[in-house]
């Protein structure tokens, strides 16, 4: 049995939704696909990296190394990547350290 959600409330879900989930939702129906492709209101830099990620599963590449992928996906953890970050431009007080010049 179809849900009859009224196209405007799917698109304020749509908005929030992760990537991934996203990139999930697309494939439940082709109203649902046009709203998050196109309708849509996701900011630019999410909207940035979902048309990113269509591309490159669309790619050659990624086609011939799919199994490769697919077995060593990993969730991503934004805390240990800030953290990774930080460490590479901090001293151990949390002072900001200027890269050195090659």
């Amino acid at each position: 049995m179809p849900l009859n959600i009224p196209p405007e409330t799917l698109l304020e879900i749509f908005k929030f939704l992760p990537i991934a989930a996203a990139l999930k939702a697309r494939e439940v129906n082709s109203q649902w696909q046009v709203l998050i492709l196109g309708a849509c209101d996701m900011p630019p830099a999410r909207r940035d990296l979902f048309n990113l990620y269509l591309d490159c599963v669309k790619s050659q590449a990624f086609i011939e190394s799919r199994h490769w992928v697919q077995a060593n996906l990993r969730p991503f953890d934004r805390r240990a990547y800030i953290d990774a970050i930080y460490e590479q431009h901090c001293d151990s007080e949390g002072t900001t350290v200027e890269p050195v010049s090659q």
